[in-house]
Formats: structure tokens, sequence, C-alpha cells
């Protein structure tokens, strides 16, 4: 009987010790915004809207997903290693990948990617120029990329 129980004792010992582990590397793994360039929409517009991103090809990793926008800033993503331009860029590389907005289920807009630049005077989510970047996080050495939804961009 001294050895079974001796063999309960171990046994329980190393399902704490597995357990600890896996929570111990589960939570101090996850990175901290202050540390990664970002990407923020800012719904400038008094009612929620829906922000909808269709991709004509399946990629892994897809950062943005189909989400609420409340009026003001919400962050759609974030990477320690590319440039906030970059990681939007890197997402709608694809002619066909399109990013819908909605509101009430009422589709409001549709732009189509890929990820470009056009004129300043055209306010549109795949024009690189329609994104302000500025510099913000720990120390102001992060990226932080916003662009912003108005009521003019459902007047097209």
């Amino acid at each position: 009987m001294d050895m079974q129980h001796k063999s309960r004792e171990c046994l329980k010992i190393m399902v704490f010790s597995c357990l600890f582990f896996i929570l111990l590397f589960n939570s101090c793994w996850q990175r901290d915004p202050d540390f990664e360039n970002q990407v923020w929409i800012n719904n400038e517009t008094k009612d929620s809207l829906y922000y909808q991103l269709t991709q004509k090809y399946l990629r892994e990793n897809s950062f943005i997903n189909p989400t609420d926008l409340p009026p003001g800033l919400k962050r759609i993503g974030g990477h320690y290693k590319y440039k906030s331009l970059e990681i939007i860029g890197r997402e709608h590389d694809n002619p066909g990948d399109t990013v819908e907005i909605y509101r009430n289920g009422e589709l409001l807009i549709k732009w189509a990617a890929p990820f470009r630049y056009m004129p300043d005077s055209v306010h549109h989510y795949f024009n690189v120029n329609s994104w302000e970047i500025k510099m913000g996080g720990h120390d102001n050495e992060w990226e932080i990329a916003t662009f912003t939804i108005t009521e003019d961009d459902f007047k097209q």
C-alpha cells in the first residue's frame, strides 16, 4: 500500500505542476499592446456599425474578424514585427478582398482591395493616404494607424 500511496502523491504533484505551468505560460506570453504597432478604426458616426472583412482567398492568422464598431475608437489589430501599414497591406493584398460596413443590417459601403496609393481626396479604406499614422505605445516607439469612418463615407 505504501508504494501505491507514493504513486498517487507523485501523480498529484505531476498534474498540479502541469496545470501550474500551463496557466503560467498561457497568461505571461500575451503581448502588451504598448509594445506593438497597432491598427484602429475610429467610428465618428453616432451609431454602432458592423465591420466585415471578406477575403477572396482564405489566409492563416487573419488579424481582422467581423466586429461591432461602437462610436469612437476600436482596435482591430496589431503586430510587433510589421509596421502598421504593412499589417493592413499583408491582410489585403488580393483584388477581391473587401471591407463592408453595415448599420442595422444594411450595407452602407463596400471598399475593394488591394491596399494602394490613391489621391488624398479619395477617402477609402484601401487608400494608404486615408490612414492617419502617429507614434505611440511605449516611449512613442510604435506606430498607430487609424482609419476614420464618417457619415460622408456613406453618401457616395
